[in-house]
């Protein structure tokens, strides 16, 4: 751990390669973005990729493959749960280091086919 927030990701893009049962993200790190942005369907999971056989060779490198296992043990306690990285500094969640603050987020954009139809949908525009 790098010393960054860590917040709980939940995300429902279940077409996205790292997605997993539970709404679930089995990527090592994500990273959010929307430069200027002024509501949450201006963010986009770059980190996002189609599922696919060319996806799922390219994403092996950033998949958190030893959470992933000991979830599917039933070991709960050590899901999935990827570092966030955010580029979103229009957001109230958004601290130095490009970290997110907010206790939890979510990804939304269900059978979403790109990433600039994936959202953090805990966005807040700050005050």
């Amino acid at each position: 751990m790098n010393g960054k927030p860590q917040p709980k990701v939940r995300c429902e893009v279940n077409r996205c390669v790292y997605w997993t049962d539970g709404n679930l993200c089995n990527a090592r790190e994500i990273e959010v973005t929307g430069s200027q942005a002024r509501e949450g369907r201006a963010t986009d999971c770059a980190t996002f990729a189609l599922r696919g056989l060319r996806s799922m060779i390219m994403a092996a490198p950033n998949v958190d493959l030893q959470a992933a296992m000991d979830y599917m043990r039933g070991e709960e306690e050590t899901e999935p749960n990827p570092q966030v990285t955010c580029y979103v500094d229009t957001c109230r969640y958004w601290t130095v280091g490009d970290a997110c603050r907010a206790d939890n987020i979510q990804i939304s954009g269900k059978q979403s086919g790109r990433e600039e139809r994936t959202h953090c949908a805990t966005f807040e525009p700050e005050e």
